[in-house]
């Protein structure tokens, strides 16, 4: 549980298909939980603050997430950077999740296992 704690927030290496479906999911669970915790503080100048943390923190942990993934396909990191223009997030989420990763080692590192 360590080991994939951390590797939420490095930004080395590759990240497969199960990896990459399995953190995505892991973290909505925790946005879910953190939009119920924030909810419950006091309102107004706490659960701004709150959320503006759990936003950056959740902002992170996805950016890290996409850029190991789409370093599986021996891309830049920062092609997570299409995930802000309409209709090309939707493809370019789908190929993060269907396509499989190179074979062998890229310059990003060994295959994931």
């Amino acid at each position: 549980m360590q080991k994939f704690l951390k590797s939420l927030f490095t930004f080395n290496g590759r990240t497969g298909r199960v990896y990459y479906l399995v953190s995505f999911a892991f973290l909505l669970a925790i946005i879910f939980s953190l939009i119920y915790l924030i909810e419950s503080l006091p309102k107004g100048v706490c659960q701004s603050i709150a959320g503006y943390f759990a936003g950056i923190l959740m902002f992170w942990m996805w950016i890290a997430t996409t850029a190991k993934r789409c370093h599986d396909f021996g891309w830049s990191g920062f092609a997570f950077l299409w995930f802000f223009f309409p209709m090309a997030n939707g493809i370019l989420f789908l190929v993060l999740l269907f396509r499989p990763g190179n074979k062998g080692p890229n310059e990003y590192g060994e295959p994931p296992k």
